[in-house]
């Protein structure tokens, strides 16, 4: 099911990206919460895994900061580095 978001100056129903199942705005970008499967980035994209520095938090389905000095972790305590 397709996602709308109200345009601003228009005032008119325009549809989100296909990633987003709310949005702020058309682009891939503008999402501020995922279809089913899809992680939602900081940078407000919808992503399948989460980039380097953020772990895939199951339970939100939010990419989230991995503590310094974690490059990859699993969750936020030092102890769940998986890589430095």
């Amino acid at each position: 099911m397709a996602a709308f978001y109200e345009e601003s100056t228009t005032k008119i129903c325009t549809a989100c990206d296909f990633t987003c199942t709310m949005c702020t705005g058309p682009n891939i970008n503008d999402c501020e919460s995922c279809i089913s499967g899809k992680f939602l980035h900081t940078d407000g994209t919808c992503v399948d895994n989460c980039p380097a520095l953020f772990y895939k938090n199951i339970s939100t389905y939010l990419c989230i900061n991995c503590v310094a000095p974690c490059l990859e972790c699993t969750a936020l305590a030092n102890g769940n580095c998986l890589s430095c």
